[in-house]
């Protein structure tokens, strides 16, 4: 029954029509909407219409609906309906349209919105209307003018009888839509189209190309942009009042003050100062604009934002520029925070008497905390972008710039003697240059001399500038400096050097109660220094400068590791790098103690546990990552089979990361092999010294390729040391053993006697202990009876 969902909605102005009218109800419905009702089997049986008297009310209900129905029945009521339509559409921001009435039962069309209401909206509810009602005999009783031309055509072709009447509805419903479909004319357009067609260029005029306004303060364009940009210059008129170059400074007050409201944006407050730097005539006024100008951009800031917007960060940049470039003009202005009160009638008359570029000024301020603003928030832009990408590349180019205006800032501010802001200057130079080798921080600078050939008198070397930092700066500068220090000799392999300096500083002792950027700065110098270690193959070195960082309880130090820095540290080199120095120094230990496996003396747990891990194993597949390469080559090593350890080793894809890219990793395999047939050498002799009388290093120099002299000084070192007893005959090139290692049985014997004697030991002390304390309690017993004894004598006498 598809045409029985919108048979009962009837037209809100032929309802009006209705109630005006003094038609009679019948039951539940007027007559004028009985007219528009078709299709209902409870109608044709409840209801008997008098059409004789009826018709003429309501065709005339029908003319009122000029306004509201959904579609007009001649070209004048069309251009009436689009007419009102396009007036309602006008008046639609002003006044909403109300709400469409209630209908008094589900077979009634709700009442439409008054004459008032767009005409939009009335257009979308008779298409919305036509589109449930599929035939098109219901489209005839809701307004629509194709099916028919007035209201009477409806009421003609209808039977009276109600038999007739369900026999009609029973016919409409239940036949195919093909067969009832109505042919006739083509339609008039509907009055809300002729609408639509006559408010489109109003539309289009409002759809005016308007591009937003970005975060970082960038200008609107288009028809929205230029009322934005007109309202901020007005709202900046209104701000600056009646300014001029007499009163820039008062302005200038007023602006700040001003700066931060909520009823006063941050493009105001930018416009404003703009305002006013181009009024002010004297070079003193001008750095105190400039100097608010910069601080305004780094309120672009948000909480949401990580970092300072690029094109606020250039801004920035740009301002601080332009004082300097003020400040070299004029060598008589002393810009610093130990600047007494400013006094800008005394400066304005100074001017007057000696000039602008002879008269001393003193203005109290800093450009050496913006530069550190802006060399924070450059680093942190770096820092949460990828290194790989091309987005990297172009920001860090933004470095040239940032470390002319160190530069710059360092030339001035020696040349006004302040040592605290030379410091500071010099620190921030020193943390872009010191990560860096010397043939590229060379270029960087001779990059910035070759714009400006005056900052060539300043010193590039990093050795001067911390001596300067040494002399000069404070506790916390001066730390900073020890560490980039550190890691300068570091990167530079100079691991003696960088060792005794840390130890001479004791900074491993009071690291723990420096800030967090300090000690993240001293866990990436103690890397770097275990990095250049195992790079000249100190072995031990090595293994103690990344101890601390890679034990299984210290996860902070880790974490510490890569913070607040975008150059991070691969730690996946520096744990291969641990792992290897550590299996260089307990592979041999393990060997000379076969009976307990050296678990008297652990030396790296990080590295027992997996090689325990690894030897528990059924079956030994071949390695998948580098800790499996290195658990392999510790397997191989305590076998004596060198050349399949550093076949295992060298496979290892993590020597890679190493600075200086191919280069620096075949040093580093070279290296390595030296070490593993070294350390293969002791592992084999320690394991054969127990059935063995003597040794010839000639058979030890065939097996491991390693240099006689070489051997000597190897077999040597271990006879000094204890860790064999013998010693070397140099003229038949043996090592003679004079004491065999004790067997198993044996070294069980000496422990169960050892364990004894420490029982034994345990045992007399707590005899002595308790002898002690009998003795005490008979002396105190002896007293106690002594002067019970002396009591009663008393008493007795």
């Amino acid at each position: 029954m598809a045409s029985r969902k919108n048979m009962g909605r009837v037209p809100a102005a032929a309802a009006a029509a209705s109630d005006s009218s003094s038609d009679e109800e019948t039951g539940f419905f007027s007559r004028s909407a009985k007219v528009k009702i078709t299709k209902s089997k409870w109608l044709a049986t409840r209801v008997s219409v008098d059409t004789s008297s009826d018709d003429d009310d309501e065709s005339s209900s029908d003319d009122g609906m000029s306004s509201s129905s959904d579609d007009a029945s001649d070209d004048s009521d069309a251009d009436s309906a689009a007419s009102d339509a396009s007036d309602s559409d006008e008046d639609a921001g002003a006044e909403p349209a109300p709400a469409a009435a209630k209908p008094a039962h589900r077979f009634l069309k709700p009442a439409a919105a008054p004459a008032a209401a767009d005409a939009a909206s009335s257009d979308e509810d008779s298409d919305s209307d036509s589109e449930d009602s599929p035939s098109d005999s219901d489209d005839s009783y809701f307004g629509s003018g194709s099916d028919s031309d007035s209201s009477d055509s409806s009421d003609d072709d209808r039977p009276s009888d109600p038999a007739a009447r369900r026999a009609r509805w029973l016919k409409d419903d239940f036949v195919k839509p093909e067969a009832t479909k109505r042919t006739g004319p083509a339609s008039k357009p509907a009055a809300a189209d002729v609408a639509a067609r006559n408010l489109a260029p109003a539309a289009q005029k409002r759809a005016a190309t308007v591009e937003d306004a970005t975060d970082d303060g960038s200008t609107t364009v288009g028809a929205a942009g230029a009322a934005a940009d007109k309202k901020e210059k007005d709202a900046a008129a209104m701000l600056l009042g009646d300014a001029n170059a007499t009163n820039v400074l008062e302005k200038l007050t007023e602006v700040s003050m001003a700066r931060g409201k909520k009823s006063t944006d941050r493009e105001t407050i930018i416009v404003a100062l703009e305002r006013l730097l181009a009024m002010a005539p004297l070079p003193f006024q001008q750095i105190k604009i400039i100097l608010a100008l910069a601080s305004c951009h780094f309120d672009y800031l948000t909480n949401n934002s990580a970092y300072l917007s690029f094109t606020q960060w250039k801004l920035a940049a740009s301002r601080l520029a332009a004082i300097l470039e003020i400040l070299e003009a004029n060598p008589a202005i002393s810009l610093s925070e130990h600047n007494d009160g400013d006094d800008d009638d005394a400066a304005t008359a100074a001017i007057k008497e000696h000039g602008a570029a002879a008269a001393p000024v003193s203005i109290r301020g800093s450009i050496v905390g913006p530069l550190e603003r802006l060399d924070e928030e450059f680093t942190k832009s770096l820092c949460a972008m990828d290194v790989g990408t091309p987005e990297f590349a172009e920001r860090l180019r933004d470095q040239v710039l940032l470390y002319s205006l160190l530069l710059r800032t360092e030339l001035y501010v020696r040349r006004i003697g302040d040592k605290d802001a030379t410091s500071r200057t010099l620190l921030r130079r020193l943390e872009h240059v010191f990560n860096k080798p010397d043939v590229l921080t060379a270029r960087l600078h001779a990059a910035v001399v070759n714009q400006r050939p005056a900052l060539g008198a300043l010193s590039t070397s990093v050795q001067e500038i911390c001596a300067h930092l040494y002399q000069n700066a404070s506790d916390r500068l001066r730390t900073r400096a020890v560490l980039c220090h550190v890691f300068h000799h570091a990167i530079h392999d100079r691991f003696h050097a960088a060792r005794d300096m840390l130890l001479m500083t004791g900074l491993q002792d009071s690291i723990r109660t420096a800030d967090v950027a300090t000690q993240a700065l001293f866990n990436r110098s103690m890397a770097h220094l275990g990095l250049c270690a195992f790079r000249l193959g100190l072995m031990r070195e090595a293994h103690g400068a990344l101890h601390d960082l890679l034990s299984p309880g210290n996860q902070v130090a880790r974490e510490l590791l890569n913070n607040s820095t975008y150059l991070l540290i691969n730690l996946e080199l520096v744990e291969a790098v641990y792992l290897t120095a550590s299996m260089f120094l307990e592979i041999p230990y393990m060997a000379a103690n076969p009976h307990d496996q050296g678990r008297r003396r652990v030396l790296s747990k990080t590295f027992r546990r997996n090689f325990e891990a690894t030897e528990r194993n059924a079956f030994h597949g071949p390695p998948e990552n580098t800790r499996d390469h290195i658990m392999a080559a510790a397997r191989a090593l305590l076998g004596g089979n060198w050349e399949s350890a550093h076949a295992l080793l060298s496979a290892a894809r993590v020597w890679a990361f190493f600075n200086g890219g191919e280069t620096t990793a075949a040093a580093v395999r070279s290296m390595l092999r030296e070490k593993v047939q070294e350390t293969a050498l002791v592992t084999w002799v320690h394991q054969t010294a127990a059935f063995s009388e003597s040794i010839s290093m000639a058979h030890l120099t065939r097996v491991f390729a390693v240099p006689e002299p070489r051997i000597a000084a190897i077999l040597g070192q271990l006879v000094v040391t204890g860790e064999l007893q013998g010693k070397l005959d140099g003229v038949n090139g043996l090592l003679i053993l004079n004491a065999r290692p004790a067997a198993k049985v044996q070294w069980l014997t000496h422990q169960l006697a050892d364990k004894l004697l420490a029982i034994s030991d345990a045992h007399d002390k707590i005899l002595v202990s308790r002898q002690a304390s009998e003795n005490q309690q008979h002396k105190s017993s002896s007293s106690n009876n002594q002067n019970a004894t002396a009591e009663a004598a008393a008493d007795r006498a």
